[in-house]
């Protein structure tokens, strides 16, 4: 796991945030919880909570986004799922999957996207 994640082991949060961070080959990331969570969505056998994830590549040069992903997993430990990620230069969010997390991931996934395509097109001007 990369070093600065283990920071989070301990703590309880619905959803994490892997954005590009201030300074080139960086990554930004941040924890957050629903404010209002509904029930949590278990589809496996062991009972590990199911994850809404976005996932996307960034040109840095001309912050343009690509390669984007969306779909659902069931994941042991986020964290180290995201290490592995942020390694390969991905960045993107989760958040569990709960009876309440389909707005969430809709409003997430939007800037993400409206972010891409305004400075996508203000690239070309």
């Amino acid at each position: 796991m990369i070093e600065y994640l283990r920071q989070f082991k301990d703590d309880k949060f619905d959803g994490l945030i892997f954005l590009p961070g201030p300074q080139e080959n960086t990554t930004r990331v941040e924890t957050f919880n629903y404010a209002e969570s509904g029930k949590h969505i278990i589809e496996s056998a062991m009972n590990h909570l199911t994850y809404h994830i976005f996932l996307f590549r960034m040109i840095e040069k001309t912050q343009e986004v690509i390669d984007l992903e969306e779909f659902e997993a069931v994941l042991l430990d986020p964290l180290e799922y995201i290490s592995n990620l942020i390694s390969i230069g991905y960045y993107g969010f989760l958040m569990s999957k709960t009876t309440e997390s389909s707005s969430y991931f809709d409003r997430f996934k939007q800037l993400i996207c409206d972010k891409g395509e305004t400075e996508n097109d203000t690239n070309r001007s």
